[in-house]
């Protein structure tokens, strides 16, 4: 177990250089995200996201329903964290949420990616190989995290692997950023988890999208999605010493006042 303070209670929320959010407006004034006023309204994911962590309930109601996670207690929880993926250059992670805390196996990280109606990714694994720019190593990244992650990378000599190729490259990113985050940390056990944000403001056409693309994720790792609410496990490749959970949480906030 590691001997380090992120891991310990009482729960406390802070920006990544340290500051104390005890407020909606903290969170707004130093975790907002790099979009700024644009993503930082009422009923969208990242204010809405920040509302439901004033009150934790459904991601720790997540956590509660596998026995790995179970009864977790939290530490630092740090909004818009950016977790690194390998040693090739370009961006980072960027995780709404990133939460340290100890579980009934150990040491717990959560990364936490919060949806409103958004997608989880504009560009599937196949747009992201197909057109880099000249000199980029995306398509080795894609690869490597794709071994790490389902055992196998994307290129196959008989082309792309037709379960991975329409999967949003968030889905990829997502698990394994939160996964080797845990193995730096030196904790036992990573979770994954979508909060899904139901507002007035939301588009249910895109909630089905949405699912549809969550779905892939399943489909890629041969493993049934779970249920709302519930996360499995996920059979990971590499780091081979962390337990890897993933699910979905939902918070149905329609009618609610948006202020």
């Amino acid at each position: 177990m590691p001997q380090d303070a992120r891991f310990d209670g009482p729960v406390r929320i802070a920006a990544a250089d340290g500051e104390t959010i005890a407020s909606l407006d903290d969170w707004g004034r130093l975790g907002a995200p790099a979009g700024g006023s644009r993503q930082w309204s009422p009923g969208r994911s990242a204010m809405e996201e920040a509302r439901a962590w004033m009150g934790l309930a459904p991601v720790l109601a997540l956590l509660d329903s596998h026995s790995a996670a179970r009864g977790t207690s939290l530490g630092l929880v740090t909004p818009e964290a950016r977790l690194a993926l390998d040693e090739f250059r370009g961006n980072t992670r960027n995780t709404d949420v990133l939460a340290y805390g100890q579980a009934a196996a150990g040491a717990l990280v959560l990364g936490v990616e919060a949806k409103v109606d958004e997608p989880f990714d504009e560009r599937s694994l196949g747009d992201v190989v197909a057109d880099p720019r000249e000199g980029s190593r995306l398509p080795e990244r894609v690869d490597q995290l794709c071994q790490r992650l389902f055992g196998r990378p994307l290129r196959q000599d008989q082309g792309l692997d037709p379960k991975l190729v329409e999967l949003p490259y968030q889905l990829l990113h997502g698990p394994i950023a939160v996964a080797l985050e845990a193995e730096r940390a030196g904790a036992a056990v990573a979770v994954f988890a979508v909060h899904e944000i139901r507002t007035d403001a939301a588009d249910d056409r895109k909630h089905d999208r949405n699912a549809t693309d969550w779905e892939r994720l399943w489909m890629a790792l041969d493993v049934p999605p779970p249920a709302d609410g519930q996360l499995s496990d996920v059979p990971l490749a590499d780091p081979a010493d962390v337990t890897l959970l993933a699910g979905k949480a939902v918070s149905d906030l329609r009618g609610a006042p948006a202020g």
